[in-house]
């Protein structure tokens, strides 16, 4: 598949960027899935994506993942890696950075050829260092006004505290 833009959104609302990398989607003849994090709304065809893609994701959302797919543990083609390190990839350089979104919740950078930087927000939280790319799509958890929250975090954390001390 050749890509003529930089970025792209699939007909499926995978992310596609450069040529090599699809963010939360598959789209055939592109090599490369990252898996940004696992809400079911960013799992679209991962099935598929198993069997024709490599997979690149955080440490802490393979690890989520395997308790649905164990099968993630032995696959030869499910890449774990680190914020911040840098994939060599056929065409484009791959960057995973913190989104503070879940536990493994990422952004994406890809490096693309021509020397220019795309990436992909993902969905992200209030505490997130935004990357620097030249281009950026840029996704969110909430939108509506109707969405709005009337907590502060430290609020939410404290409510998950208690659940897990009456559990």
């Amino acid at each position: 598949m050749r890509v003529e833009s930089s970025i792209s959104i699939s007909p499926s609302g995978a992310i596609v960027l450069g040529q090599d990398v699809t963010c939360d989607g598959f789209v055939y003849q592109v090599p490369v899935r990252v898996q940004t994090h696992v809400h079911e709304d960013h799992m679209f065809n991962f099935p598929t994506s198993k069997q024709h893609q490599n997979i690149y994701m955080s440490k802490p959302t393979k690890k989520l993942l395997e308790i649905v797919h164990a099968d993630l543990a032995y696959r030869q083609n499910v890449y774990e890696v680190d914020l911040g390190e840098e994939k060599q990839l056929e065409n484009s350089v791959l960057s995973l950075h913190s989104s503070s979104h879940m536990l493994g919740g990422v952004q994406v950078k890809v490096a693309v050829d021509s020397g220019e930087t795309v990436g992909y927000s993902s969905d992200f939280g209030s505490e997130c260092e935004p990357i620097k790319v030249d281009k950026l799509v840029l996704d969110s958890t909430y939108g509506s006004p109707k969405s709005v929250r009337n907590y502060c975090q430290e609020q939410a954390e404290q409510v998950l505290v208690d659940k897990v001390r009456d559990g």
